[in-house]
């Protein structure tokens, strides 16, 4: 599964600085389309998620869009970036936990 593997990559190593979320990272890996909409359906249950769909970490639109303005969307430092990475690890938990068909929605991939 590309997903699994570019989330992966991506908690291993964060990109500093950066200006690109992370679906913008899963279109550079070539993580497929399906795959994307299913992992962007799956965030919805984050424990953090901000309610909105485009801009998941808390903070929305806003946040993210200063964050992509100054390049420290990675920066743990920050209460952004640290959200971020927590977003990725938790996605990571969830598709190593259970197999692929349990997860709602990947029935078809």
């Amino acid at each position: 599964m590309k997903l699994l593997t570019a989330l992966k990559s991506l908690a291993e190593y964060p990109p500093a600085p950066s200006r690109v979320g992370i679906c913008g990272h899963l279109v550079g890996a070539s993580v497929s389309p399906v795959e994307r909409d299913k992992f962007s359906e799956m965030v919805k249950r984050w424990p953090e998620y901000s309610g909105q769909h485009n801009y998941p970490v808390p903070g929305g639109r806003e946040e993210y869009c200063r964050a992509s303005w100054w390049g420290d969307m990675w920066d743990t430092e920050t209460p952004y970036g640290a959200a971020r990475l927590s977003l990725v690890l938790w996605a990571i938990e969830q598709l190593e936990a259970e197999p692929v068909s349990q997860i709602r929605g990947w029935e078809s991939v």
